[in-house]
């Protein structure tokens, strides 16, 4: 095993499903802000914007 590297296996799926619930909860209340959601919108535009002039 590579240091700093964790190998998916091992990782007990109990303690997964603690990790992701904890995300879901976290980025859910972060998107339940009005605020988060104007900002995630102007940076997906942006996102956009940015792919556009590449192309050109």
């Amino acid at each position: 095993m590579k240091s700093g590297y964790i190998e998916l296996k091992e990782v007990p799926k109990a303690e997964i499903n603690i990790i992701g619930s904890f995300l879901y909860e976290t980025i859910a209340a972060f998107y339940a802000e009005p605020e988060n959601q104007q900002k995630f919108e102007e940076w997906k535009a942006k996102r956009q914007q940015d792919k556009l002039r590449r192309l050109k």
